[in-house]
């Protein structure tokens, strides 16, 4: 990719910029700094260059231009943020309910999954899986972006999660993909157990999409055979919340 190319190319531009976050967290993270500070030390590292990373909470600290904020409001305001996108997955966004629900595709429950937005479609709202499940797979950092109005014919699921679920009506148990996420509850493990109405991502466009959205898709229990009954037994879900 030449130089010219990745200027004009913001998903290249977002996975590099992603990429530098995560090695300075590392490298903060290591040094035996947590929670808000960790956070607030990384984005003054960004601000004002490596040298300001002690800076983080200094209001003297002055921006780089007039009308800038100084160092405090600056990294106050990104740890906001931060928290806004789900944070750790230990803050505020813990548990919840949806809201807002619209099926955009419900596809024949025995071809696939469902699509759906959460919040009427709006950008990062928290996802919240409405039954209790077990945690199978956590993808998180696969943030590249395939827009298929575009004509991008590029697939993936970008960032997701798989959970193991029994229904607690018919017993049937299945694992179900949720996809697309923005961002992913940071809390997230393999083997934890989740209850009703546990945050699982933000809505998102990571992977192939159309717009911002989720989709989940059940499957035989660890298989990649899709599910008819969990498939069923999410719409329903899905339409009686909605």
């Amino acid at each position: 990719m030449t130089p010219q190319q990745f200027n004009a190319d913001p998903t290249a531009q977002r996975i590099v910029t992603n990429g530098e976050f995560r090695e300075r967290l590392q490298q903060q993270s290591a040094l035996g700094y947590t929670g808000e500070e960790l956070i607030r030390r990384v984005a003054a590292g960004w601000y004002g260059g490596p040298g300001a990373v002690d800076q983080w909470d200094n209001s003297n600290y002055k921006g780089f231009a007039p009308g800038h904020p100084n160092m405090k409001e600056y990294t106050k305001s990104v740890y906001k943020r931060f928290l806004e996108r789900g944070g750790f997955g230990v803050t505020g966004i813990q548990s919840g309910t949806n809201q807002g629900i619209i099926i955009t595709d419900p596809k024949d429950p025995g071809e696939g999954g469902i699509d759906f937005v959460v919040g009427n479609g709006k950008a990062r709202t928290p996802f919240y899986f409405p039954f209790a499940a077990k945690v199978v797979k956590v993808v998180r950092g696969n943030d590249e972006q395939f827009h298929l109005e575009k004509g991008d014919e590029r697939r993936s699921p970008g960032n997701y999660v798989e959970l193991n679920v029994k229904d607690p009506e018919s017993g049937h148990v299945y694992d179900i993909r949720c996809a697309h996420f923005g961002t992913v509850n940071g809390s997230l493990r393999v083997g934890q157990q989740l209850q009703p109405g546990a945050f699982i991502g933000t809505q998102g466009r990571s992977g192939s999409t159309t717009n911002y959205h989720v989709s989940c898709d059940a499957y035989v229990v660890g298989t990649s055979s899709p599910d008819s009954l969990g498939n069923r037994i999410f719409l329903r879900y899905l339409q009686e919340a909605n």
